[in-house]
């Protein structure tokens, strides 16, 4: 299921595969972090997409780039929906001048911090994992970046 690779290089500035590996899922985590509340953190999954377009040679690489990627992107769409029903919700509790709306918008932002420490957990142990050379697949996305990095070729 999660294949232990051996050392080697990644093409991307002759770095250990491991290492970049790591990057694809650290630095995205690190910008949806300190960019929370900003517009800048919904490109986290830039990071990812540069290391699929850059890596000529490591099948590590690529998996874990092209997973972080699909996480990103996947669990982004989530967040936005989430989000929106959160908006949603608060517009109509000013409208409807009640708390239950009020209420849903909290409920549903309760929601949103679960799911943020929920995935950020996940981006730890996949960069643990990749770190050891290990091609981790998560929840949702693990399968789909293992078929379209061909990782088992």
């Amino acid at each position: 299921m999660n294949k232990k690779y051996e050392f080697h290089k990644s093409s991307i500035l002759g770095m250990d595969a491991n290492i970049v590996s790591l990057l694809v899922y650290l630095l995205p985590f690190v910008f949806s972090v300190v960019l929370y509340m900003s517009n800048a953190a919904v490109f986290s999954w830039l990071i990812p997409l540069i290391v699929i377009i850059m890596e000529k040679d490591s099948k590590l690489v690529k998996f874990h780039a092209w997973q972080a990627f699909l996480m990103n992107v996947f669990y982004g769409f989530i967040f936005g929906i989430i989000t929106g029903i959160g908006i949603v919700g608060a517009i109509f509790s000013v409208f409807a001048s009640n708390i239950g709306g009020f209420a849903t918008a909290i409920f549903f932002i309760f929601i949103l911090g679960i799911i943020f420490t929920f995935i950020s957990i996940l981006q730890v142990i996949a960069a643990i994992k990749a770190y050891g050379w290990i091609a981790y697949r998560l929840p949702f996305v693990g399968n789909w970046a293992k078929k379209i990095s061909h990782e088992n070729d």
